[in-house]
């Protein structure tokens, strides 16, 4: 589905009529479903590193640099996933606070392993190797496609599709555009909404559930043997 789609199915699916377009409409209801369905993107995003937004990319070490600027898509790292592309080792990144300063303001050696930190969407090594090259893999913030293809943040025309899970989303903006219109359905159709991101997380990752309310009990681990 693409996102006029989407919307209308929105709206079909509250007994309201369907709409010819979203994006370049004039009315302030369309304007408003365009920019809650950007708000839920948003916060799907957010909610989990979601395995199709995985993407590689390499890093060749230069002389006499240490910086270098991430994808535009970059949204975050993927932990444990910055190796030398040779596989030769791991590289230590992000290197916590105390050895990072001790490798940039001191005498102490890296000893020829490759150590970093990221800076919002920029990756800095401790020391140059110039030639060496580097794989991480990261988590996309394009969760959007074009009609031809390309990637982007946010939706901007009614035939933009979205990556993940269509009814996901339908969910989502349903239960948003529902809290917008004050309706009695909101809080219902928002539990559905967490319910189907559980579910679609489970698929695309194995992953356990994630509830969306805390867990009231606990069993103590030093639980007496003789209360058992």
């Amino acid at each position: 589905m693409n996102l006029k789609d989407m919307l209308n199915e929105v709206l079909t699916q509250s007994t309201f009529l369907a709409r010819s377009s979203f994006v370049n409409s004039t009315d302030p209801d369309d304007k408003q479903m365009v920019s809650i369905a950007n708000m839920v993107v948003s916060e799907i995003v957010d909610f989990y590193p979601w395995t199709p937004l995985r993407t590689v990319h390499q890093i060749q070490l230069q002389d006499n640099q240490t910086r270098y600027t991430l994808p535009s898509d970059y949204s975050a790292m993927v932990p444990g996933s910055v190796w030398e592309s040779d596989g030769s080792r791991p590289v230590d990144a992000p290197v916590h606070d105390g050895c990072w300063y001790q490798l940039k303001f001191s005498s102490l050696s890296s000893a020829g392993a490759v150590r970093g930190r990221f800076y919002g969407n920029v990756f800095e090594v401790a020391e140059t190797d110039p030639g060496k090259i580097l794989d991480l893999e990261y988590i996309s913030k394009w969760v959007i496609r074009s009609e031809a293809g390309a990637g982007k943040e946010l939706f901007t025309a009614d035939t933009d599709t979205f990556v993940l899970n269509d009814q996901m989303l339908i969910q989502g903006i349903k239960a948003a555009w529902a809290d917008a219109k004050e309706l009695v359905q909101a809080d219902k159709w928002l539990m559905k909404f967490y319910a189907r991101m559980n579910r679609e997380i489970a698929k695309t990752s194995g992953a356990q559930k994630i509830s969306s309310r805390p867990k009231t009990t606990r069993r103590d681990p030093y639980y007496p043997l003789y209360r058992t």
